[in-house]
């Protein structure tokens, strides 16, 4: 078992407001008036796109272009953008109910309307399964705001949770929820608890909540070290809690040390020994069960010639999840082992009796040993997270397989509709090279079959060695608006035809009459960005491409922790590791390890999650990203 050490730490609850939107509110934004109405409006700085500000200020892509319909064709620095009317009136132009359209999602409509999936689902029960077409679906028009949750509680004193004594609290600009129930000696899931009307994503300043009142902490200030001797499966976490020490102070008493083994001594910042009994906190009037989740990975940490740095990477995210939420209500025990990248490494971790305790397991990427996982799982009824295997297909017939990486062929065919439903004015040509790389002719066979069944007219442009312009303007009429389609994702195949599609595209008059549709794999390509850019490229995603507001906080605490190190891979492993474990804490706390049940959205950073139960079978994940690169560094994205 391993635990890699988090050197230093620092005071906030960092992923609380990155998995939460922390809008700057609109009511501190100028007011302009256009054709007689105010509206709130902000000026665009370099660099910033549509996509940013519908985050940063909590408002849908959809209504920011409603009023802004140039916006569609980007954004520019100095532009005046409306985001709202500055009356009361504004609210009126908020539907209360929506008709699916093709290819619409609960997460799409959700994200459209202002609402966070959790919301929709509560007002659209039956939208669980998935949603159809030309289905009525209810919007939550006027939410509870906090202040009326207040003003309830005040005349309901019997709906409280114990405790009558009450103080209220002003969120200030940029606080946090985490801070307020900190600062205030409160677990953030009472505080949460105290504001029934407090939704815990979406919050402002400005807003009074409740602040519960409880007992002082019993945790005495440390004034002594004493040393304690690592048993097997100790983690950091487990003693830190055991021994009631902050594992910030913990980390701090214990500089250098990497991986805890057993037999290892190591520091405790209090005056307290191994048989001491730990320092207690007051009990809750009903204690909440621990969740219990398995990492098994091949970190490979004693074979220093082939460690696993990716996999490293990934569980440091995984921590910086675990360490965010570890007040949040529910104690959090983590078992971790290295699979070693050997049958006999993964078997042996099989074996042990504790990973019948967990409630999920993260699995590996390879497929065999993901297969035994698997099948532990079915037998001991512990559900398998799959992140890293977009073909293992345990999910259609295993309960318990969790499907996180969307499959290639769902990938594909939700590509493909969603190419035909909303660029059907554009005609496909597919160019494909007949001595380079071909690696992508799967999907453009799935594309051919769409359009064939949909009666749409295609061409198909083979080439040698570099592809030429003379080729392309023999082939192609010139009335029509075309999108290329690659056969391959190689980077180098890329540079063969990029040069040729881009001076095509400067023969036309209306150069927004040409695109590009690419690939994931492009994604990791960043030196081909601006070329990328250039051409208008289309690329579909099981992964998000995160703006650097969104990272910040997240870079901020993974260097103060571990050094300016991240991999710069695609996606990063750190983020990984942190969409999954947020994504597990807050299931398995909301569900109680029963996804078959209720299971609430969570934000991420780059991997959009969202369940779909399968019929017989497991859990899928459901969402899936179409990422425009659009000229002028314009970045849109879009569930489809």
């Amino acid at each position: 078992m391993i635990l890699h050490h988090m050197k230093h730490y620092m005071f906030g609850a960092f992923l609380f407001a990155a998995s939460s939107i922390l809008a700057s509110g609109l009511t501190e934004l100028p007011v302009k008036t256009v054709n007689g109405i105010s509206y709130h409006y902000y000026t665009v700085k370099q660099h910033e796109t549509l996509y940013a500000l519908s985050k940063r200020f909590n408002i849908s892509e959809t209504d920011i272009l409603s009023f802004n319909p140039s916006a569609a064709d980007g954004l520019k620095t100095g532009q005046d953008i409306l985001l709202g009317r500055a009356s009361k009136k504004a609210d009126a132009a908020n539907p209360d109910t929506y008709v699916v359209k093709k290819s619409d999602t609960a997460y799409g409509i959700s994200k459209r309307f202002n609402m966070t999936l959790e919301e929709f689902y509560a007002l659209n029960p039956a939208t669980r399964d998935g949603v159809k077409e030309g289905q009525t679906i209810v919007l939550k028009n006027d939410r509870r705001t906090a202040a009326k949750a207040v003003e309830n509680d005040k005349n309901n004193n019997t709906a409280t949770t114990g405790n009558p004594k009450r103080v209220t609290h002003v969120i200030a600009e940029h606080e946090t929820l985490y801070q307020i129930a900190r600062d205030n000696n409160v677990a953030l899931a009472d505080l949460l608890g105290a504001n029934p009307g407090l939704d815990a994503a979406r919050y402002s300043a400005g807003t009074e909540i409740i602040i519960p009142v409880s007992a002082k902490s019993t945790h005495t200030p440390a004034s002594a070290s004493t040393s304690y001797t690592v048993k097997a499966g100790d983690t950091f976490y487990g003693i830190a809690t055991r021994h009631g020490i902050d594992l910030p102070q913990l980390y701090a008493a214990n500089p250098g040390i990497d991986i805890l083994k057993e037999g290892m001594t190591i520091t405790l910042p209090q005056s307290c020994d191994e048989s001491a009994a730990p320092i207690a906190e007051a009990a809750p009037p009903t204690e909440k069960k621990p969740i219990n989740i398995a990492v098994v990975l091949p970190f490979q940490i004693e074979q220093k010639g082939k460690h696993n740095k990716s996999m490293t990477e990934f569980y440091r995210g995984f921590l910086m999840a675990v360490d965010s939420l570890r007040t949040f209500g529910n104690p959090i025990h983590i078992q971790t082992y290295d699979t070693k990248g050997t049958p006999e490494g993964l078997q042996e971790i099989l074996d042990k009796p504790d990973l019948k305790n967990a409630q999920a397991i993260i699995g590996p990427d390879n497929a065999e040993q993901l297969s035994s996982i698997n099948a532990f799982g079915l037998e001991n009824k512990i559900y398998v997270l799959n992140i890293f295997n977009n073909r293992d297909s345990a999910y259609l017939t295993n309960p318990y397989a969790i499907q996180a990486a969307v499959p290639r062929e769902l990938m594909y065919d939700r590509a493909a509709n969603s190419f035909i439903t909303s660029f059907d004015d554009f005609m496909p040509v597919f160019i494909v090279s007949s001595d380079g790389r071909r690696d992508k002719v799967e999907f453009i066979d799935v594309m051919k079959e769409k359009l064939n069944a949909a009666g749409k007219s295609y061409k198909e442009i083979n080439y040698n060695g570099t592809l030429a312009l003379e080729t392309l303007a023999a082939a192609l009429p010139s009335d029509k608006k075309i999108a290329f389609l690659p056969g391959s994702s190689n980077k180098e195949e890329f540079d063969r035809f990029a040069t040729a599609l881009q001076a095509y595209k400067d023969t036309r008059d209306f150069k927004n009459e040409v695109i590009v549709w690419g690939y994931p794999e492009w994604l990791a390509n960043r030196q081909a960005y601006p070329r990328m850019h250039d051409l208008d490229c289309y690329v579909y995603s099981r992964n998000n491409l995160p703006e650097k507001y969104e990272t910040e906080s997240v870079n901020h605490l993974y260097d103060t922790w571990f050094g300016p190190h991240m991999l710069q891979n695609y996606p990063q492993r750190a983020y990984m590791g942190l969409d999954a474990g947020m994504f597990l804490l807050k299931n398995l706390q909301a569900n109680g390890g029963d996804f078959s049940g209720f299971s609430p959205y969570v934000p991420t950073l780059v991997m959009p999650i969202s369940l779909k139960k399968v019929n017989g079978g497991g859990f899928c994940n459901n969402e899936l990203l179409l990422i425009n690169l659009a000229p002028g560094e314009t970045i849109s994205k879009r569930s489809i």
